[in-house]
């Protein structure tokens, strides 16, 4: 289906098909399960590429736990 819309990119999370034809769409809540499970493909998940949002995280906390 064509989720496009408007310009305007859509989360996918239904009606996603393998060669197949298995429906391998997962909810935002079934990724974060396997993840969370190490489940299957998701057993060696990293979280390399959201070490910068981290860091920045990490700064706006000391940030408003110091007070300034």
């Amino acid at each position: 289906k064509n989720k496009i819309i408007s310009k305007q990119l859509k989360i996918i999370d239904n009606d996603v098909y393998d060669s197949d034809h298995n429906n391998i769409a997962l909810s935002k809540n079934d990724f974060a399960d396997n993840i969370l499970k190490s489940e299957g493909a998701f057993a060696n998940f990293s979280f390399t590429p959201f070490d910068e949002v981290f860091q920045i995280i990490s700064k706006v906390l000391d940030t408003y736990s110091a007070g300034i």
